[in-house]
């Protein structure tokens, strides 16, 4: 991200944060960097953690989960999957840097990466820089109801976010009791 888009994206935060009678974090990391950084008074911030409904990522039927992998993946391939925008913010390029290494050690992977955004043509250009051809998919948009079973289907969920509070779809991911790093 550019210096001068950064200082503008702190300005347009710092407005904002200042301008509100409430501010709402979701974690107590994030208040601490709202209090020293921002100059917001304790008094002002209420943190309040991300959750999901556990439930809604119940054990899906074995036969369904197996028929939405083989979309994605052969039978003898282990899944990485990441879901989310598909910004710099993420880190999916960091993903990207790390999957020959990953590769290397455990050669039937495929990365799934599903999600939008405008990152998807530099990340396409990235994985055929790095020779991972077939390794990586962009499932591009996923609905709700496969993004579940692509939770179950996947050997690990992968999120490496750069600057994130704590997201959604890590809670998600361990509420479908998948391995999360």
């Amino acid at each position: 991200m550019s210096t001068d888009l950064s200082r503008a994206i702190n300005r347009v935060e710092d407005d904002l944060a200042s301008e509100g009678w409430r501010v709402i974090v979701t974690s107590y990391y994030m208040a601490h960097e709202l209090i020293t950084f921002f100059g917001e008074p304790n008094d002002k911030v209420d943190v309040i953690p991300n959750a999901v409904t556990v439930a809604d990522f119940a054990r899906q039927p074995a036969t369904a989960v197996a028929t939405l992998r083989r979309r994605y993946a052969t039978d003898d391939e282990r899944v990485v999957f990441y879901v989310g925008r598909l910004v710099w913010e993420k880190g999916l390029h960091v993903l990207l840097e790390a999957a020959p290494r990953i590769l290397a050690e455990a050669r039937k992977v495929r990365f799934v990466l599903a999600g939008r955004g405008p990152m998807l043509d530099d990340l396409r250009i990235q994985r055929d820089r790095l020779g991972l051809g077939q390794a990586v998919q962009f499932a591009g948009f996923v609905s709700d109801a496969d993004k579940r079973l692509l939770y179950q289907a996947a050997n690990v969920a992968a999120f490496p976010s750069l600057y994130e509070p704590f997201g959604i779809v890590a809670l998600e991911a361990m509420a479908a009791q998948a391995p999360v790093v």
